[in-house]
């Protein structure tokens, strides 16, 4: 290895320590997308990506453990609340409301 002059140390020891911050990230990010993996519910979703992972959430499978589900899905239409009040005839005729 060539000699390195004493005021070019720090720099290359700087850049050294950011280039292993860098890969750190980047391996991260990897083991992040391995981890969103989507599971039976998800599989005709449009969120979906070309490698079979959830394109919104980190953890897709924690999102089907909530009561709904999960809030993102496009495949399957949450049921509606239906309104079961009752109008006043009176009142819906001066607001125009047709029943």
């Amino acid at each position: 290895m060539p000699l390195m002059p004493d005021f070019l140390t720090p720099i290359v020891e700087q850049f050294k320590e950011d280039w292993r911050e860098e890969m750190n990230q980047e391996l991260e990010y990897r083991l992040i997308r391995l981890s969103n993996k989507i599971i039976d519910k998800c599989t005709r979703c449009s969120h979906i990506t070309e490698e079979d992972c959830c394109g919104v959430y980190d953890q897709p499978e924690k999102q089907w453990t909530r009561l709904m589900g999960c809030a993102m899905r496009t495949h399957d239409k949450v049921p509606a609340f239906e309104d079961t009040h009752k109008l006043n005839p009176l009142k819906a005729s001066k607001r125009g409301v047709k029943q």
